[in-house]
């Protein structure tokens, strides 16, 4: 489903219906989109990507290793306080 999210005060579009050619997810920046691959869902790791994605929008200038380890950590506490 595609829906319109608001991070940092700026509108997103959130768009989880395509596959993504060798990608789980991408922050596309032109035209403020983040997409996650259905295949993410089918692999048990879309709210995981789709944290990915969300941070790289906010923070831009993050390195990818620290967007990874970030989006780990949060979808690991999510899951331990029940969300």
């Amino acid at each position: 489903m595609i829906r319109r999210i608001k991070l940092s005060g700026r509108r997103w579009t959130f768009d989880d219906t395509e596959r993504i050619r060798g990608k789980w997810g991408e922050c596309v920046y032109d035209g403020r989109r983040i997409r996650v691959s259905p295949a993410a869902a089918e692999a048990g790791r879309r709210r995981e990507i789709a944290i990915h994605e969300m941070l790289h929008a906010l923070f831009p200038w993050m390195a990818e290793e620290v967007v990874d380890s970030a989006a780990v950590d949060l979808h690991k506490a999510l899951n331990a306080i029940g969300e």
